[in-house]
């Protein structure tokens, strides 16, 4: 029994740099109050990426996988999806337990990624205030405040926040992993990572590197 749980541990402590949990709770921290709010964002993508001296948003490893496109993790609760999906009304203690959503970037480290990136998470999957059923909104995607993330120590809790403006949304394309060459290396894209460096980078530079101003930064690779 001892060396089971022994086991355990070890398990547990090999698993947690490669997982995390996205909280939705501050989504619309920095709305003005005044705003007028209708929906509850419940579930989406978690996106890694970085930019190559191109301005395209890459994932991988420079010069080693790198592949134009972010990083896309599913983020959703599978009660969350299938509330969605049923169009079925929500509970607002459901809403605060769907919007704690764990994620694992496991599979995407199988591409030799490592260090920084950026990280936006895109909100689809919806809760409307006014009659309280779960959607998916396919066609508009909204993002969050671009922040820097090492990989190899992911934190415990990354805590997004709705981008207003130019940045705020982009309708994007999903391309599955096995339908491209991870393991390569594209031959003329995301050879090099410029951005992000290090850790501590303005609210200014952030922005001008947002997704939705990133060629191919809508073109999803998606890691199940």
């Amino acid at each position: 029994m001892q060396r089971v749980a022994h086991d355990m541990a070890l398990l547990l402590i090999a698993l947690a740099p490669l997982t995390g949990c996205v909280w939705l709770g501050r989504f619309y921290e920095g709305t003005d109050p005044k705003t007028p709010i209708g929906l509850d964002p419940i579930g989406g993508f978690v996106l890694f990426y970085w930019v190559d001296a191109d301005g395209t948003a890459c994932h991988g490893a420079p010069g080693t996988s790198g592949q134009p496109g972010p990083a896309a993790i599913d983020a959703v609760k599978p009660a969350a999806l299938q509330s969605a999906l049923d169009l079925a009304p929500v509970t607002a203690a459901q809403v605060a337990d769907y919007q704690s959503i764990p994620y694992s970037v496991a599979k995407y480290l199988e591409s030799q990624a490592t260090g920084y990136h950026v990280f936006q998470f895109d909100n689809l999957f919806w809760r409307g205030r006014g009659d309280g059923k779960a959607f998916r909104d396919s066609f508009v995607h909204y993002y969050s405040v671009p922040q820097v993330i090492d990989i190899d120590n992911l934190p415990v809790t990354i805590s997004p926040a709705l981008i207003w403006g130019e940045c705020q949304q982009a309708q994007f394309i999903a391309l599955p992993s096995a339908g491209i060459a991870e393991s390569g290396q594209h031959p003329t894209k995301c050879l090099s990572k410029v951005f992000p460096s290090f850790a501590t980078t303005s609210t200014e530079l952030l922005q001008s590197k947002c997704i939705t101003r990133l060629q191919e930064g809508r073109s999803y690779r998606v890691y199940e």
